[in-house]
């Protein structure tokens, strides 16, 4: 970083917008063909049948292969790499070192949100929830019947305030820690090992400048993104956040395979200004480059 040791968070997003203007048609391909599987992926997911059958396991399998292909890409782009293969897409020591590093940053961060969030949960929550119904051991038998009324109380002023609280709280921790660690993937490929907590000391002291760059850069292309599969849903007869919150949603194999399709087209521009942001960031912090 400079010696004024302030990152440059608007430099980051022009940065990171301008990679992703100038990438989304060399990479058009090999999000479309991540769409087709992805839409497979979906239908198969609509059909019990199908979901239950090898054919979708293969299709989330398949889903998530080229999904570390493109990703590979889009890294060795961001990083000016060489960007052979079909459309750019390859299966080699790259993909191979990118999978095993989202695994264990996966497994971390999972880690990391089930004790936040069993810990905000329970302090902050239970006392929300033991303050605003009246005899809570009365219903704690009826499954039901409780469940009713922690809906009932989180819908309240109070309670959508408690869980705006909540999920601020929640979200904060697993920000910073995003933040810390925003240099892993392009540290992955440039080094050609598994780089994670590697880099964690690349980052010390920058954390929460780290998350204004990518609330302002990315911030905008995520908030369209889910605002596309609202209303994607709406269109398909579903419910807003359907695919989060009702695992037996009632869809047909087209607009199961179109919702599939649709989910990965309107992530590109999200995914090439990460890509772009996580190359910028590592060239700033990587104490080496």
């Amino acid at each position: 970083m400079p010696e004024t040791n302030k990152l440059p968070i608007i430099k980051a997003v022009q940065h990171a917008w301008r990679f992703a203007s100038q990438q989304w048609v060399p990479t058009l391909v090999p999000f479309l063909l991540l769409g087709v599987i992805g839409g497979a992926m979906f239908t198969a997911s609509a059909s019990a049948e199908v979901a239950e059958s090898g054919a979708g396991l293969l299709s989330v399998l398949a889903y998530y292969l080229v999904y570390i292909m493109l990703s590979a890409l889009i890294l060795r782009k961001s990083l000016n790499l060489s960007s052979d293969g079909f459309a750019g897409l390859r299966l080699g020591g790259d993909e191979g070192r990118l999978l095993l590093a989202h695994i264990l940053y996966g497994v971390a961060f999972f880690v990391l949100a089930l004790v936040f969030g069993f810990t905000i949960f329970f302090i902050i929550g239970s006392a929300f929830l033991f303050t605003t119904i009246d005899d809570m051991e009365a219903i704690a038998d009826d499954q039901a019947a409780f469940q009713q009324a922690i809906f009932d109380a989180f819908q309240s002023p109070t309670g959508i305030i408690f869980a705006v609280i909540m999920a601020v709280l929640f979200l904060v921790p697993l920000l910073w820690f995003t933040a810390r660690l925003i240099t892993f993937l392009p540290a992955t490929i440039a080094y050609k090992k598994v780089m994670i907590f590697q880099t964690w000391n690349w980052t010390r002291g920058h954390a929460f400048q780290i998350v204004g760059a990518i609330l302002l850069a990315a911030g905008p292309f995520w908030l369209l993104h889910q605002l596309s599969l609202m209303m994607m849903s709406l269109a398909f007869g579903q419910s807003p956040f359907f695919w989060v919150t009702d695992p037996e949603f009632d869809m047909g194999k087209v607009q199961a395979f179109l919702f599939g399709f649709g989910n990965v087209l309107f992530s590109i521009p999200l995914s090439l200004v990460w890509g772009g942001l996580a190359a910028f960031m590592y060239r700033g912090f990587d104490p080496d480059y």
